[in-house]
């Protein structure tokens, strides 16, 4: 599997702008902003319904493999000022993406159903492969992280179900 480096901080900035004005045709500021703020919150109903809304106007009907899904999500988050990670290894495995904004932190599995009724026992199957692989373990082991989500998306075609856990540390 190939992994996507960024070779410095000139390119990162070309790249974030790219992904930006390509989001910014799909997506308006405000938008974003209200996905983003759904999912730190976590609110999965709002954003599951935010991201199906983007779905249907930013995607093909063609553009349905696991693969793309995680590509768009990290275009998401690389698109703003988070620390984002794509298949790094972390605990006892990859996770898809690792995420951090200030002291709040999320673990995001990615999966693909080949209909929607698959959709809720993906998104359960996703949550546990976090927990069962401590695909959080940079998190926790950081003391200035307060917040980890573990954060479980499922797509088929161009809809979506989703779940967070917070994980608080004490």
């Amino acid at each position: 599997m190939d992994i996507l480096t960024i070779p410095n901080k000139e390119v990162a900035e070309i790249f974030q702008e790219e992904l930006k004005e390509w989001f910014s045709h799909r997506l308006t500021s405000l938008q974003r902003t209200d996905l983003l703020q759904a999912f730190w919150q976590p609110d999965s109903e709002l954003f599951v319904k935010l991201l199906s809304q983007t779905l249907l106007v930013s995607i093909s009907m063609y553009d349905y493999r696991e693969h793309f899904d995680h590509g768009m999500l990290t275009g998401i988050f690389l698109s703003t000022k988070a620390q984002t990670v794509s298949n790094l290894e972390t605990g006892e495995g990859r996770s898809d993406i690792l995420v951090r904004d200030g002291n709040m932190a999320a673990v995001i599995e990615v999966k693909r159903a080949k209909s929607e009724k698959e959709l809720p026992l993906l998104v359960e199957q996703g949550l546990k492969q976090i927990a069962d692989n401590h695909y959080d373990a940079r998190f926790r082991s950081n003391l200035s992280i307060g917040t980890i989500l573990h954060w479980s998306i499922a797509f088929c075609k161009k809809s979506c179900l989703a779940h967070a856990l917070a994980i608080k540390k004490q």
